[in-house]
């Protein structure tokens, strides 16, 4: 009988670096561009920002 061998896929630290500081860049600009929306809107409707978000 043979024994085998079981290792985690690891991925190398600057790769994963990469794609979180990508996956960080991509939310924040999504981010960014919703405030930007929310803002124009807002202007072009002449209304004031009302929160909606209910803590409970």
């Amino acid at each position: 009988m043979g024994s085998s061998v079981v290792s985690n896929v690891r991925v190398s630290k600057k790769a994963d670096k990469e794609l979180k500081t990508v996956l960080e860049m991509t939310a924040m600009r999504a981010i960014r561009n919703k405030i930007i929306h929310v803002a124009l809107t807002l202007i072009n409707n002449k209304t004031f920002y009302q929160n909606r978000l209910v803590l409970s």
